[in-house]
């Protein structure tokens, strides 16, 4: 009995895998700008992060939509604050890092330098690239929702994440359908970056 229950629970994980992965590669926009081992990659990050907004907020994975409401409105505090700490574990995300290609890294990031004030040692700094198909992405999302046109053109003009786009997609968490894998792919991104820029700490 208990080999059963195990063996129902694998193949009930196997395919809720298999259909968040479907969903994925079915929809056209992420079809039509990143191959099929990009998307595997894609859906490796937006699993991660499900479950580690999932185990913050105490909730089941598989309700996404609800998942992703909590959790950035858990997020929400004062537009003040200079820095806030995402509830992801660092080292699990530089494990999930070593679970996709380098080709699909580079797609979405790149490292840079960075040199705190009156400090002459330079680090590691996680930003989003301009040459890669994330951008295309984030343009073609842009076109879906006014916010993230907004947060495209910024980045572009600023070059980084400013402090304003941190919070952008708390600020506007309610104007999205969070049922579009495409916005829940975005939010991802957005904060395993700023995860990252918070908690890494490596020489250039």
């Amino acid at each position: 009995m208990k080999k059963l229950y195990i063996l129902i629970a694998f193949s009930t994980f196997i395919l809720q895998l298999n259909w968040s992965q479907q969903k994925m590669e079915l929809d056209s926009t992420i079809n039509h700008l990143f191959n099929q081992s990009e998307i595997k990659d894609l859906e490796t990050i937006l699993n991660f992060f499900n479950n580690q907004i999932a185990r913050f907020i105490g909730q089941s994975s598989e309700n996404e939509e609800l998942c992703y409401l909590k959790f950035l409105e858990i997020m929400t505090t004062p537009p003040d604050t200079a820095c806030f700490d995402v509830p992801i574990s660092f080292e699990e995300q530089l494990e999930m890092y070593s679970q996709i290609s380098d080709t699909t890294f580079n797609q979405i990031w790149v490292f840079h330098e960075s040199m705190k004030k009156n400090s002459t040692v330079t680090n590691k700094r996680l930003e989003l690239t301009f040459h890669g198909k994330y951008q295309l992405f984030l343009k073609q999302l842009g076109n879906e929702y006014k916010f993230l046109k907004n947060y495209h053109e910024s980045l572009r003009a600023m070059r980084c994440l400013s402090a304003s786009m941190w919070w952008n997609p708390i600020v506007h968490h309610k104007e999205y359908n969070l049922n579009d894998i495409k916005v829940r792919l975005f939010i991802a991104i957005h904060y395993l970056t700023i995860n990252d820029q918070n908690k890494r700490r490596e020489k250039f």
